[in-house]
């Protein structure tokens, strides 16, 4: 659901040579994209996993982060673009950001279950005191 419009035009043909329209499936994609919320789950999280006084460092890390990955990113796809052009699937840059935005997805996931045992933990601790 993270890259559903990546996904789509990874997969998807050049011309849509189907019995009906397949430009509605375009807009849902869209709108179930949540690439930009993406930054927003990761600080959350990190937030909750560290100690108050190493939440800058966590920040500084991220943002150090956000800022090389497109100065390797942006050279990577070009190059599996320009690699995969000529065969049967030129979407494969989009595969390799589904597979990413996937893995973050599963990150955060397993984020947030560790943070709930932590809290069920803690609240069994406070019951039985």
């Amino acid at each position: 659901m993270t890259s559903s419009i990546e996904l789509l035009m990874a997969v998807g043909p050049s011309s849509w040579t189907l019995s009906w329209d397949p430009s509605w499936l375009m807009y849902i994609s869209a709108a179930l994209q949540f690439n930009s919320m993406i930054t927003v789950t990761i600080r959350s999280q990190c937030t909750k996993e560290v100690e108050k006084s190493e939440i800058g460092r966590i920040f500084a890390v991220v943002a150090l982060g956000q800022s090389i990955v497109p100065l390797i990113s942006n050279p990577l796809f070009g190059l599996i673009y320009k690699a995969t052009l000529g065969t049967a699937l030129p979407g494969a840059y989009l595969l390799c950001i589904v597979v990413m935005l996937v893995f973050v997805l599963v990150s955060s996931l397993i984020m947030s279950c560790n943070e709930y045992k932590k809290c069920k933990s803690s609240e069994q601790l406070i019951i039985s005191s």
